[in-house]
C-alpha cells in the first residue's frame, strides 16, 4: 500500500526547484524550456500530490524523475515539430528525392493539399500535418497537442472526409 505524505507545495518548490530545472536543462539545453518543464512538474504535484509515494523514495528524486521524463517528451515534440516544418517546406519547395516525374506528381498533389488545408478547421489541419508530414501516430499527436486520443482520431478522420471532395479530380 502506498504512503501518501502531505506535500507543502511552496516548500517543495523552494527546496527542489533548482534541481528540477537543472535536470530538464541538461536534456533540453535551454533554460527557458527547462523552466516550463519545472512549472509543469510542480503543477502536476499540486494537482496530484498522491502520485508521490514516500515509501518508494524522496520527493526530490520523484520530481527530478518527472522533470527528466517531461523534458524528453518536450524534446521529442520539438523534434517532431521541426521534422513537420522541414517536411512541409520540402513539399512546398519540391525538394523530394525521386525521379522528375514522381517529383512533379508529388508537388502537384502537395500543392492541391496546401490549397485545400485552409478549408479545414485549425485542429483538423494541425492533426493532418502532424500525422502525414511529421509522421506522428495518433497517440503521438495526442501527446503533442494534449488532446484525448479519440479526439485526435476524430479530427484526422473528419479532415480526410473534408479533403476528399476538394481533392477529387474534376
Amino acid at each position: 500500500m502506498s504512503q501518501t505524505a502531505p506535500v507543502d507545495l511552496d516548500a517543495a518548490c523552494r527546496a527542489h526547484r533548482e534541481a528540477v530545472v537543472a535536470a530538464a536543462a541538461r536534456i533540453l539545453g535551454d533554460r527557458d524550456a527547462a523552466e516550463d518543464v519545472a512549472q509543469e512538474v510542480f503543477a502536476g504535484l499540486w494537482v496530484h500530490p498522491e502520485r508521490h509515494d514516500a515509501a518508494r523514495g524522496p520527493l526530490r528524486t520523484y520530481l527530478v524523475m518527472l522533470a527528466r521524463h517531461r523534458a524528453i517528451d518536450a524534446q521529442r515534440r520539438r523534434a517532431a515539430r521541426d521534422r513537420a516544418h522541414e517536411a512541409l517546406a520540402g513539399a512546398r519547395d519540391g525538394r523530394l528525392e525521386d525521379d522528375a516525374e514522381t517529383r512533379a506528381l508529388r508537388r502537384e498533389r502537395a500543392d492541391m493539399v496546401w490549397r485545400a488545408l485552409p478549408h479545414l478547421a485549425p485542429a483538423q489541419r494541425e492533426a493532418l500535418i502532424l500525422k502525414y508530414w511529421a509522421g506522428l501516430s495518433d497517440a503521438g499527436i495526442a501527446l503533442h497537442t494534449r488532446a484525448p486520443l479519440g479526439t485526435v482520431k476524430g479530427r484526422v478522420r473528419l479532415a480526410g472526409a473534408a479533403l476528399r471532395p476538394l481533392l477529387a479530380p474534376r
